[in-house]
């Protein structure tokens, strides 16, 4: 039986929620630029809104999954991280938009989501 690995979500898709989610969610204010930041990332439109990498074009999946993984370390280190210091909202958006991008459940998706859903592989 193989295992189901999530896949990183299109650009399309990360550009479509990048337009609805910060006009539609009721999420805090720290939480939503966090979000917005990794998901503009992750398009190649900015810097890693964490460690502060330089974006070459749009993120890959191994690095969106690290910069998750470096927000949840640094809201265990007072908000510290390699490009400065967070609140824990942010950094909790940075995470939990990262792990949406890479194909997890970090945010839901909205209502009349226009993109075909992913289904794990049936296994007999």
């Amino acid at each position: 039986m193989e295992d189901w690995v999530p896949r990183m979500r299109s650009q399309a898709e990360i550009a479509y929620m990048l337009e609805w989610f910060p006009a539609h969610t009721k999420l805090s204010a720290p939480f939503v630029r966090g979000a917005v930041a990794a998901l503009r990332w992750a398009l190649g439109q900015q810097a890693a809104p964490v460690t502060g990498r330089q974006a070459t074009g749009p993120a890959e999946w191994a690095a969106v999954a690290r910069e998750g993984d470096e927000a949840a370390d640094a809201m265990y280190n007072g908000g510290r991280a390699a490009g400065g210091t967070f609140s824990a909202g942010y950094l909790q958006g940075v995470e939990h938009m990262a792990t949406w991008i890479t194909g997890g459940e970090g945010v839901g998706r909205p209502d009349g989501w226009p993109f075909p859903e992913e289904a794990p592989p049936a296994h007999a």
